[in-house]
């Protein structure tokens, strides 16, 4: 029989029994490069304070077989609700996830939630078993994401940068000199980088939020590149790469924007380079830097592809009206 319920990740046992099944199911669905987690990675990030979580498992004879949160925002987009459902690859397709998507609908529905929005990962464009679990109980497809890998060390291609331009990089801390931009930018990141068929109000930041999110990193490792315009002293694009302590051979590349007024002096691709560079000199254990582009950001999609990237999967993002 299963059972369902909360979980206390600050339980150490309970935690990471909770941990091994997220990162049992990432392996089987991505293979050897599959993202993993560990328990203080996942306390961390809900001692962040950006958002609201919940935590729930399903188990099994006593076994935890499938893990749940949902997520609610603090800052901003304050009706939309998000979760993180993950099912053991023994336990799929016996109601297990079924259940529990009921129990997250149930939850966001009563914190005040009028839309979940999720994501799924597969290694084909169809989004295999977890598109069709989603379409299956009522959501739609927002946007498609392609995941791409790059290989590393890399070639990388000789990059000039306008003279209008300086690339800057910070590892591990931002200057306080960058946070008020940095803020700025990622209030753009919020609704300047594709969304799909969803609308997201945007979210706030500050120099404080900024400061925040990166001291909170913990073990994490953090590499940022900017590019400062030079004739206001202004940033006016970043992108920035994480390293976490239970991968530390897999970099995930998370944010790029350069703001549209600035478009067009090949930005993106100068703090790219310079990241990587940064990255290969500083975390030299780290064999492959992952990202994803909307399938509909051909433009990004080019850059990333110029610089050596390969496509290696699909992200499908999801949403449903409660």
């Amino acid at each position: 029989m299963i059972e369902f319920g909360p979980l206390d990740l600050y339980d150490d046992d309970l935690a990471q029994a909770w941990v091994d099944v997220v990162n049992e199911e990432n392996a089987h669905r991505q293979g050897p490069l599959a993202q993993q987690t560990s328990v203080p990675e996942m306390r961390e990030v809900m001692e962040r304070g950006t958002d609201r979580r919940q935590t729930f498992a399903a188990w099994w004879h006593g076994r935890l077989v499938g893990t749940l949160q949902t997520i609610t925002n603090v800052h901003d987009n304050l009706r939309t609700g998000n979760l993180w459902l993950v099912v053991h690859p023994d336990h799929q397709r016996q109601g297990v996830g079924t259940a529990l998507l009921g129990l997250a609908e149930r939850t966001l529905r009563e914190l005040g939630c009028t839309r979940i929005h999720t994501h799924t990962n597969s290694d084909a464009a169809d989004g295999e078993a977890p598109a069709a679990f989603c379409r299956h109980h009522g959501y739609r497809e927002t946007l498609v994401d392609v995941r791409l890998d790059l290989d590393l060390p890399a070639v990388l291609p000789e990059g000039e940068v306008d003279p209008e331009y300086d690339i800057e990089v910070a590892v591990d801390e931002l200057p306080e000199e960058w946070l008020e931009d940095r803020a700025h930018l990622a209030r753009r990141m919020s609704t300047d980088a594709p969304t799909g068929e969803i609308d997201l109000d945007e979210e706030e930041w500050d120099a404080e939020r900024v400061r925040r999110q990166w001291g909170a990193h913990g073990a994490t490792r953090g590499i940022e590149a900017v590019a400062r315009h030079r004739a206001t002293g202004r940033l006016v694009g970043y992108t920035d790469v994480t390293v976490r302590p239970a991968t530390p051979h897999l970099a995930i590349q998370a944010d790029t924007l350069v703001l549209t007024e600035h478009r067009g002096h090949g930005l993106g691709h100068a703090m790219k380079l310079a990241e990587i560079r940064a990255l290969t000199h500083e975390l030299p254990q780290v064999t492959t830097l992952r990202t994803w582009n909307a399938q509909t950001n051909t433009h990004m999609l080019a850059v990333n592809k110029a610089l050596g990237f390969h496509e290696c999967g699909f992200t499908h993002e999801w949403a449903k009206d409660l």
